[in-house]
């Protein structure tokens, strides 16, 4: 009935009632269908002048949440009102639209997002931890890298506020700076992985996961005693992790020299075998090369399952594509990791390899 009366009335809608509907049904998790929502998408670049920065904000957000593509005319629109508006905007507005052409796959064009990195770096002081950890997220995602001055002041931000974000933020804060392959410094990833530490029984597998890595990526060893806690953890809530959490946790493993120890290993292994109709052959390619990295030999009931699965993956083109899709350029592809265990015999595997 609400929808109807909305449909029905949708051309009456000034720009305020018009955002405010939509941002209501994204907070409701209650999608009006697509035909609806098709036709609010194009009542809002009609009316795209009228929009307050909030309303532009609300709007993009609320797209984005209830996952309803919106077509590269639409959103190149929408993107032009709010460079139009971008001073009148407080840091949720910014860090919203930000989130929501992450979200949505759009990407804005440079001029674009550089003008949005000027008024992020205007108001950084302002930002929440959560704003923080967004924003970079979305930078990240779009794969854009601010100027230095951003990302550094970004950083400095997070300082400021720590003690304040939650897993799921710090974990994204981390994962975005090695995204965009711009270390904060030593001094900041200390802070940062002591406040991981800290929360460590609220990390979700995926935000452990993304830790290990992003520390890996950028070339920063956490101290022994927070990787040991990692390692722990990451053992406690095994069976939750995906199996890109799996090979990424591993990976980072090994890119840093750090061994989490057997039981560790062999509990990881064997999950990955669990699991291993859902890996990629980059993810398992990753997670052999850690094993040989690691020097650890799996049980041979998970040597028998690999060399299955190479022989099957050799028939069907599978490895091939392993070999290509290199994740790192350490992982030399899943062929050569099953040559090293078969002209090994089943020995450990050679700690300097990979």
């Amino acid at each position: 009935v609400f929808r109807h009366a909305v449909n029905s009335k949708l051309h009456r809608f000034n720009p305020q009632d018009l955002a405010n509907t939509i941002w209501a049904y994204a907070k409701l998790q209650a999608s009006p269908g697509e035909d609806l929502l098709r036709e609010m998408a194009a009542e809002a670049v009609l009316q795209a002048d009228g929009f307050t920065p909030q309303n532009l904000a609300n709007t993009l957000w609320a797209f984005a949440t209830l996952r309803h593509p919106l077509g590269p005319a639409v959103l190149d629109h929408l993107s032009q009102a709010a460079v139009a508006k971008l001073e009148g905007c407080n840091t949720q507005n910014l860090a919203n639209m930000l989130w929501a052409y992450a979200t949505m796959g759009y990407q804005p064009q440079r001029k674009v997002l550089s003008a949005f990195a000027a008024e992020v770096l205007h108001q950084m002081e302002l930002f929440p931890p959560q704003g923080l950890a967004n924003t970079a997220w979305a930078f990240a995602k779009l794969k854009y890298s601010p100027a230095p001055e951003v990302l550094e002041a970004l950083a400095e931000a997070s300082q400021r506020q720590m003690g304040r974000f939650n897993p799921q933020g710090l974990a994204n804060l981390m994962w975005a700076y090695a995204t965009l392959g711009h270390s904060p410094g030593e001094e900041m990833m200390d802070l940062w992985i002591a406040e991981v530490t800290a929360q460590l029984r609220r990390f979700s597998p995926q935000n452990l996961a993304n830790v290990v890595w992003a520390c890996a990526t950028l070339q920063y060893p956490p101290p022994p005693a927070a990787l040991r806690a990692l390692a722990d953890e990451m053992r406690r809530q095994l069976p939750a992790f995906d199996p890109q959490g799996l090979a990424n946790t591993v990976w980072g493993y090994a890119t840093l020299e750090f061994d989490p120890g057997e039981e560790v290993l062999a509990a990881v292994a064997a999950e990955a075998v669990r699991k291993l109709s859902d890996f990629t052959p980059q993810n398992l390619s990753n997670t052999v090369w850690a094993y040989q990295v690691l020097g650890y030999e799996p049980s041979p009931e998970v040597l028998e399952v690999l060399e299955e699965l190479e022989n099957t993956g050799t028939q069907s083109g599978w490895i091939e594509e392993a070999s290509s899709e290199s994740a790192t350029k350490q992982s030399t592809g899943l062929r050569s990791m099953m040559m090293a265990l078969q002209q090994e015999e089943h020995m450990p595997f050679n700690r300097s390899g990979g």
